[in-house]
């Protein structure tokens, strides 16, 4: 989502249609946006709108740390899945080896 599309959403709420976000604050926003657990896949670019509109960046910097520890956490799981990926990938050769 970019800035201008946020603020799109951030005007649909009512009382808040000439609201802006400084630049600074909006790489916060996109990242509670993209990682935070409570952020919905479908309908999330209303929810975070409406959180930033209500709670401002205080909410917003309060559920930064949570997105950066779910942020890590999916890093971690595509490390894994790639490691059991080359395992998997390992014994297949190994099984074409034994199947010659």
């Amino acid at each position: 989502m970019t800035k201008q599309e946020f603020e799109m959403f951030l005007q649909r709420v009512p009382g808040h249609e000439s609201d802006k976000v400084e630049d600074g604050e909006y790489p916060y926003v996109e990242y509670v946006y993209m990682f935070h657990p409570a952020i919905p896949n479908v309908g999330g670019k209303d929810v975070i709108a409406h959180l930033y509109a209500y709670g401002g960046m205080l909410v917003i910097r309060d559920m930064y740390a949570r997105a950066k520890k779910a942020d890590e956490a999916e890093r971690k799981i595509a490390e894994i899945r790639r490691d059991i990926a080359g395992a998997e990938k390992r014994i297949a050769e190994i099984t074409a080896e034994v199947m010659e």
